[in-house]
C-alpha cells in the first residue's frame, strides 16, 4: 500500500469527509424521493378528479410530464375542481405540461 492509499484509508479528515458526503447524499436522495412521492400523490388526485368530472382527460400522457407540485395543485384547484368546460381543462393540462418541459 502506497502513501496515498494509506492516507486515503486512514486519515481522520478524509474519513470524516467521506462520511459527510455519504450522509449528504442520503439526505438528498430522501428529499428527492419525498418530492417525487408528493408529485405522484397529487397527480393521482388530479387523475381521479378528472376521471370523475371530465372522463377521458385522466388518460392524457401530458399529465405525467408535469413534475412541479405547485403546477399540479393549481391544475387541480383552479381548473379541474372548479372547471366546467372539458376543452378549457384540457388546454390547462396541455399548458401546464408545456411549462414543465421548459
Amino acid at each position: 500500500m502506497g502513501f496515498v492509499e494509506f492516507f486515503w484509508e486512514n486519515s481522520k479528515l478524509l474519513t470524516d469527509y467521506k462520511a459527510k458526503i455519504a450522509t449528504d447524499s442520503r439526505a438528498e436522495g430522501k428529499a428527492e424521493g419525498k418530492q417525487e412521492g408528493t408529485v405522484d400523490g397529487i397527480r393521482r388526485a388530479v387523475k381521479a378528479a378528472l376521471a370523475s368530472k371530465f372522463p377521458g382527460l385522466e388518460a392524457l400522457p401530458q399529465l405525467d410530464k408535469i413534475k412541479q407540485v405547485k403546477a399540479l395543485e393549481n391544475l387541480l384547484v383552479s381548473h379541474v375542481l372548479s372547471g366546467k368546460d372539458h376543452a378549457a381543462v384540457k388546454q390547462a393540462i396541455l399548458k401546464a405540461a408545456r411549462r414543465s418541459a421548459i
